[in-house]
């Protein structure tokens, strides 16, 4: 939200200059996200007069002028047809920036001609779009003077965020109010003297009836009769532009204007388009189609606050108006809303429409439902009355049948120091509650129990106070009397603390040229399902994409993979490690009972293998580049387990999938993940328009693992010996199983194995393969004769006979 600094002074004489105000507010809870100076954007521009002009000797469409802005005449080239001799025009001088393009102004010679600044357009200035040639400004403009001067840009604007909890900080009166409290200066806000018509009583004019009186409190209504619709002044266009709203008319810039100063969202209405002149605050009706202001349609249900007139829905209370109460140019009289709603009911109708507007936002927050109400009220009927030329009705419709009973709170001086390691004055807390409105109740020397106002919605609890006495004693002044050392007995419980091979993992990965990826723990719920229906379902979801926790991190793996599609990328190679929920019963091993939470690392590849070179063809990645990376993770960890790739179907895989389990040192097997190619089905429903190939592992069996104890041994100085063999077999027989066998028949000169052929074909007969494997023998300390070799060999020869009914070949 932005506001003006010179907007904050007509509440409060503030002793702070505007960098100290940023300063203070930040300090008190009001972050200052940015501050736009206006005038230095008009940095060395002055008013001038053009006293001569001649033709460029070398351009027929540049003018030679001489220029005053004060002192002496510099000259000044020009190639703008409408330049002429006595003209008030804007000068920019050496060193000034051309809003506009961010020109630097500086001393130039051009077609042989010296130029000593710039003589500017209003599209130049970024004041408009104005293209024709040169700002010509009156007579009566005063040579000498800096255009921001001119026109009045000498505010400072100040982008300030607002936590939750501090609506009433959504306006000028209520920072100021902060400020003055801080600084312990009076604080007051304008009386207002209204001019009400005797002519008009507005109980002739309008009848309000509140039916819904949970979701509406109080509601007021005034009526300006007789008024001309035109547009604003400009004063008034120019702070709501400096603030960040477009201006239309009077009576909507009015409004806007008092929601900027006071904080109360208000809602002007043609009267002439009320049926009756009648206003009724209550329900919706289910499926009601309503067209709003911006000319959308929404349907609405019965939970939804409606503003109707005798005969129809007028506006959505507190978010919106209809087109069939709209102010036009031919509005005559104007019915004005002020109004207090229940910020639930107003929270839950934005959500349920889509729809986020000023208004709702203040509202949802919680406005003062007390004094401000009238006053925004009158301030705006007072001002639409006089920009308009038209007549305030006499008399205000102000009906409030339950009022709010402002919150008390007891606060115990003993707790301040408890909480804040400060000491701070009785007198000095009660001088703090007071400049920020609160009412003292009863006192004594050890508490004191005081009244919230009723901007400050948020006052709940001893603790709320504490905060506020916090802020204005100013949290730099909080400085403990002794340092606190944590205890280095202090231990962190086993769940929270970080696997060290995670991080491992993670270089493994990234230096191998894939990227990390995060995202959202929440889902939609045919995501969630995507493994099992047993997933966990939110009972107050953020919105239906955020409705469920995710069973899978495939899901938003695959969105992301997506979207670098459509982004033109060429591979995408990304992992996630990241936490996965389900229901169950095993409350046990629930770290939250009836929810288990696991955590998982997905790999996936999708595209180019290799990225485009002269000296290489690319080619799409396939199974083996998947599983290449898993082998080389569980190799690069060094783990006690031998991996095992098991054939096995899998929802949302190919049959190109495999199981990955792993044969602990004792024996046992253990199911560890699965690695493959994603179903055509499972990526089309996430718009992913290529083969994608995923490994998704079980961290736990990656992270909770000890390495294996590291064992050395000599390189041997002899001749390694290389055996080709090509074994006959039945087509089911997996590669793995032919190298496991080989591996424990080799012997004991047997180094390594691996398979270097796979060949089928009619001549081999039917269900049969040829797979050739590249055995290696080496000795540590001799060189290999013929005949260990080949006993080796047909060692290895019979046991795949044995096991696997292999025949060797040739």
């Amino acid at each position: 939200m932005k506001i003006s600094y010179n907007s904050l002074l007509e509440f409060a004489e503030l002793p702070y200059t505007p960098e100290q105000t940023a300063e203070i507010l930040t300090m008190l809870g009001i972050e200052v996200e940015s501050i736009e100076y206006q005038r230095s954007k008009y940095d060395n521009f002055y008013i001038g007069e053009a006293l001569a002009k001649e033709k460029h000797p070398d351009a027929k469409k540049l003018s030679v002028c001489s220029v005053t802005t004060g002192g002496e005449p510099r000259q000044i080239i020009c190639g703008a047809p409408n330049i002429e001799v006595g003209q008030r025009v804007v000068v920019a001088l050496p060193g000034a920036i051309v809003p506009a393009n961010g020109l630097v102004i500086g001393e130039r010679t051009i077609r042989g001609v010296e130029s000593f600044g710039m003589i500017c357009s209003k599209a130049e200035l970024g004041i408009e779009d104005d293209q024709s040639g040169i700002w010509v400004l009156p007579n009566t403009a005063q040579i000498g003077l800096p255009l921001a001067d001119y026109l009045q840009k000498t505010d400072v604007i100040y982008d300030i965020g607002i936590t939750a909890n501090r609506a009433d900080c959504l306006s000028h009166i209520g920072v100021a109010r902060d400020l003055a409290a801080f600084a312990d200066v009076d604080f007051q806000i304008p009386t207002l003297k209204i001019k009400e018509s005797p002519e008009y009583k507005i109980k002739d004019l309008l009848k309000v009836e509140i039916i819904d009186q949970n979701k509406c409190p109080r509601y007021a209504a005034r009526i300006v009769r007789d008024i001309t619709i035109t547009e604003s002044p400009a004063w008034l266009q120019q702070l709501l532009n400096d603030l960040g709203l477009r201006p239309r008319n009077i009576a909507v810039d009015v409004a806007n204007y008092v929601m900027l100063r006071c904080g109360q969202p208000l809602h002007t209405f043609d009267y002439e388009q009320l049926t009756n002149g009648k206003i009724i605050v209550k329900n919706a009706d289910n499926n009601s189609a309503f067209i709003t202001l911006d000319g959308k349609e929404h349907i609405t249900n019965d939970s939804m606050l409606m503003i109707c007139d005798a005969e129809k829905p007028v506006a959505i209370a507190g978010v919106m108006g209809g087109q069939n109460s709209e102010i036009t140019n031919s509005t005559t009289s104007i019915a004005i809303e002020s109004a207090y709603f229940q910020p639930s009911s107003i929270r839950r109708t934005a959500k349920l429409l889509g729809v986020s507007t000023d208004a709702s936002y203040r509202f949802e927050r919680g406005v003062d439902y007390d004094k401000n109400i009238l006053y925004a009220l009158d301030l705006a009927a007072q001002m639409i009355a006089e920009l308009g030329g038209g007549s305030v009705a006499a008399g205000k419709i102000d009906i409030y049948p339950k009022p709010i009973r402002p919150s008390e709170i007891v606060l115990r001086y003993c707790h301040i120091n408890e909480l804040l390691g400060i000491s701070v004055e009785n007198n000095k807390v009660r001088e703090y509650l007071k400049n920020m409105g609160f009412r003292i109740v009863s006192e004594n020397e050890y508490e004191i129990k005081v009244e919230a106002p009723s901007w400050r919605v948020d006052m709940e609890q001893e603790i709320d106070l504490i905060e506020e006495i916090a802020r204005l004693y100013y949290y730099d002044n909080i400085v403990p009397a002794t340092t606190y050392t944590v205890p280095n007995t202090t231990e962190i419980a086993a769940q929270f603390i970080s696997p060290k091979k995670r991080k491992i993992v993670r270089e493994f990965l990234s230096r191998r040229g894939f990227n990390q990826t995060y995202s959202y723990y929440l889902t939609d719920k045919q995501s969630a399902a995507i493994n099992h229906d047993n997933f966990v379902s939110l009972a107050n979801p953020l919105g239906v994409e955020f409705s469920a926790m995710r069973t899978s991190t495939l899901p938003s793996l695959l969105q992301i993979i997506s979207r670098n599609i459509r982004s033109g990328a060429d591979s995408v190679f990304v992992f996630e490690i990241g936490k996965t929920f389900n229901t169950t019963i095993r409350e046990s091993q629930t770290f939250v009972d009836g929810i288990e939470e696991n955590e998982f690392l997905t790999i996936a590849l999708s595209g180019n293998c290799l990225h485009p070179h002269w000296s290489a063809k690319s080619r799409s990645v396939d199974f083996y580049d998947a599983k290449g990376i898993v082998e080389e993770l569980f190799e690069f960890l060094d783990l006690p387990y031998y991996l095992q790739l098991v054939d096995s179907a899998t929802d949302g895989f190919t049959e190109n999938a495999l199981i990955i389990n792993i044969i602990s040192e004792n024996g046992k097997n253990i199911s560890a993940g699965i690695i493959g190619e994603l179903s055509p089905q499972l990526c089309e429903n996430y718009d992913v328009s290529r083969s994608t190939y995923c490994a998704v592992i079980d961290a736990n069996i990656l992270f909770n693992a000890n390495s294996k104890e590291s064992k050395y041994s000599k390189l041997s100085s002899f001749p390694v010996v290389e055996r080709d063999a090509a074994f006959l077999l039945d087509f089911a027989v997996a590669a793995g199983d032919l190298l496991d066998i080989v591996r424990k028949s080799g012997g004991d000169y047997f180094s390594s194995a691996d398979i270097f052929d796979v060949f089928s074909g009619n001549a081999l007969g039917e269900g049969k393969k040829s797979v050739g494997v590249r055995m290696k023998f080496s000795s540590i300390d001799k060189t290999l004769s013929e005949p260990e070799i080949n006993t080796a060999v047909n060692s290895v020869v019979e046991s795949v006979r044995q096991h696997l009914g292999g025949i060797l070949r040739g």
